[in-house]
């Protein structure tokens, strides 16, 4: 699935690819869908649930920030070179989890979205969720509605996890291309939107 299997712990930026030692080659595209929805912190900051999080959305704690023993690397406050870091290991882990969960051939614009996904909601809710099981049993379509319903954060639906998981679906569907300029404007409708009653949380995960 275009993953190698050392990790070096470089990391670099190029026009199309943010590469994280040999362990993954994650697009660009990736990143820019992930750093525009996170946006850019340099000090720890409450997210809109009130979990301490820092620089392009890396949690810190599952606690608000006041309640967080913070050290360093986290205070006074952190570089962009170091958020780029931070954020680097995090997409890494992601796109591991992602090259060892799914069993089946996929794009890289598949891989690309799933890595956003479970960058957001872990790698024990995606190994448990109903998107991977789907797509592990070559039911791609049905796998793409799945993003939809995980919109919820400590049971508040948030309207950046709405946006969000549409623009992860497009690139998974294939209508947003490794290579296009990421653009929100691009990710198009969702389609039938899930009743309340089956939507996910991101913290929570299937039950």
């Amino acid at each position: 699935m275009g993953f190698a299997s050392c990790f070096l712990g470089v990391f670099l930026i190029t026009n199309s690819v943010f590469s994280i030692g040999c362990r993954a080659d994650v697009p660009q595209l990736t990143i820019d869908l992930i750093v525009d929805f996170e946006g850019w912190k340099a000090a720890p900051y409450n997210d809109p649930v009130g979990l301490c999080t820092v620089g392009y959305g890396h949690l810190i704690d599952y606690k608000r920030c006041q309640d967080t023993d913070l050290d360093k690397p986290y205070l006074p406050d952190i570089s962009v070179s170091t958020g780029r870091d931070i954020l680097g290991t995090d997409v890494e882990i992601a796109a591991t989890a992602v090259n060892q969960l799914v069993t089946v051939s996929v794009t890289p614009e598949q891989i690309s979205a799933l890595s956003s996904f479970v960058l957001n909601i872990g790698t024990d809710r995606f190994q448990r969720s109903t998107l991977l099981k789907l797509l592990n049993s070559g039911q791609t379509n049905l796998a793409a509605r799945e993003f939809s319903k995980w919109v919820l954060a400590k049971g508040v639906k948030l309207n950046g996890l709405v946006a969000r998981r549409k623009c992860e679906a497009a690139l998974f569907m294939g209508n947003i291309r490794i290579g296009d300029k990421f653009d929100r404007s691009n990710c198009g409708a969702l389609g039938i939107a899930p009743n309340d009653s089956e939507l996910i949380d991101i913290y929570i995960g299937e039950l």
